[in-house]
């Protein structure tokens, strides 16, 4: 896979990463990127960008280091209804990937055991929706064939999420998880973005982990949104 960009990478402004954008822009030139997203959390998460965050993103020029800048937002799924909490901000960026996070998300009176209406939802409700996150984590059970058909319907690509394959990561079976959507991704021609979400510069485009996964499957590149800057335009609806 000859990866072209990274849209799931995070900076200082979310407080628990470690680096500033132009300084992930300096990595990304570095590891042959042509396209950075920034996508720090929304203030949905405690503890991250604060309200007025959102509302300076013009001063993000188009270009930084000779990477082309894309302004997104890691949206948090908070009920089961699908609700974004940051609802306010649709139409402020120039994407959305929509993710969900146990210490944000209104489980209700009874746990849930199954999260696929929980996505489903969203995505019905929120058509702007580019990108579901992580969408890999046992804690939260999918049913993996159902998801795919309605990212195919609502045209949302499935992440390959990198930090989620590593061994230090909190997520739980999430390789396996992978490894069960990503044959489906390919069955029902729904694209994926592979991204690092990278909280430290280090990590921005650092696709090493998911292109094993994706060389064993022998996954098709045609599906893989980071290898064309078409792709990642049909995915957005605007010229880049």
């Amino acid at each position: 896979m000859h990866a072209l960009m990274d849209l799931h990478t995070h900076t200082l402004a979310s407080v628990h990463a470690y680096s500033t954008l132009t300084e992930n822009a300096r990595e990304a030139k570095k590891n042959g990127l042509e396209i950075l997203g920034v996508s720090d959390h929304g203030y949905g998460m405690p503890h991250t960008t604060l309200s007025a965050y959102w509302g300076n993103l013009s001063v993000i020029p188009p270009y930084l280091e000779g990477v082309r800048i894309l302004r997104g937002i890691e949206m948090n799924i908070c009920d089961m209804q699908g609700s974004l909490f940051e609802e306010k901000l649709i139409g402020k960026t120039d994407y959305i990937i929509a993710s969900l996070h146990g210490n944000i998300f209104d489980f209700g009176e009874t746990r849930a055991t199954d999260f696929t209406s929980v996505y489903v939802k969203a995505m019905e409700r929120y058509p702007e929706i580019n990108i579901l996150g992580h969408p890999d984590d046992a804690r939260y059970p999918i049913d993996y064939e159902v998801l795919v058909k309605a990212c195919k319907e609502h045209n949302v690509a499935m992440e390959v999420n990198c930090s989620s394959l590593d061994v230090s990561g909190f997520r739980l079976n999430a390789e396996e998880n992978q490894r069960l959507y990503l044959p489906l991704c390919e069955k029902y021609e729904v694209p994926i973005i592979v991204n690092s979400d990278a909280h430290m510069s280090t990590g921005v485009g650092d696709f090493s982990l998911a292109e094993t996964l994706l060389d064993e499957l022998d996954f098709p590149e045609e599906l893989i949104i980071n290898t064309s800057w078409d792709k990642l335009e049909s995915l957005l609806g605007f010229a880049i």
